[in-house]
């Protein structure tokens, strides 16, 4: 079973975070996933929340303040003291760590009420520049606006469709006609009629966040063909991809 380091090692650093993708690489991770937003002055900060209260505590918006800004804020003693001042990266920053290591990577773009006028073109150009990023990088999302404009710009883009509250067939249908590799769906909605019908259609199934190893081998069981998890160390080494189980 295929094990995606969510949001880097987020069960033991704070989520999205330079500290969290270096703990994620350290503990043997093959594969890690993270959030893409765009600020006020249009840079590719990695940060899942749209605001910051849940963070610092403030009503502020990321796509409100400049990177600068952002970059000022305290992103890591809302998870320990021993994390003040840790601070969002930018995409560039976390695609030169990872894919130096030649982890595989889920980027999923995050979209404000109103949506971030050409984060896909950015996204996209940031993978280009890259000499392993289009290969490496699977681009996801739960607007699937976005995800349609990602294939039009870039008929070659591995797509990953996080089905978010979508209705199974109209997920499965959406995904299959986007050429999306994967369909990400909620632990909580998993059947094996997921499964099914998104191997029907080519596509492989991964069931977010599975933080119970028991979980995680009821799921393989049922034909989940990965999980995203808080902890990359909870499957042993034999059961990641490369690995026998």
């Amino acid at each position: 079973m295929k094990l995606i380091a969510h949001r880097g090692a987020c069960g033991y650093f704070p989520e999205n975070t330079m500290a969290s993708f270096k703990a994620a690489i350290d503990l043997g991770a093959a594969s890690t996933e993270f959030d893409v937003q765009q600020t006020k002055d249009g840079e590719l900060a990695v940060i899942h929340d749209l605001d910051l209260r849940r963070y610092d505590g403030s009503k502020a918006k990321v796509g409100e303040l400049t990177y600068e800004e952002l970059a000022k804020r305290d992103l890591g003693s809302w998870f320990s003291p021993r994390f003040r001042g840790a601070r969002a990266p930018r995409l560039k920053e976390v695609l030169d760590l990872l894919l130096r290591r030649r982890l595989e990577l889920h980027v999923e773009i995050k979209q404000a009420d109103v949506p971030y006028e050409g984060i896909e073109k950015r996204v996209l150009a940031a993978l280009a520049a890259k000499p392993t990023g289009k290969a490496l990088c699977v681009v996801s999302s739960a607007d699937h606006p976005t995800l349609h404009r990602l294939r039009k710009l870039d008929p070659q883009v591995r797509l990953g469709y996080l089905a978010s509250h979508t209705p199974m067939e109209e997920a499965l249908a959406e995904a299959a006609e986007l050429a999306c590799e994967s369909v990400h769906i909620s632990g909580r909605v998993f059947s094996e009629a997921w499964a099914r019908g998104a191997h029907a259609k080519g596509m492989k199934l991964f069931v977010y966040t599975i933080n119970d190893r028991s979980d995680a081998e009821r799921l393989e069981a049922r034909k989940a063909d990965g999980i995203f998890s808080d902890f990359p160390d909870m499957l042993r080494p034999a059961d990641r991809v490369g690995g026998s189980a």
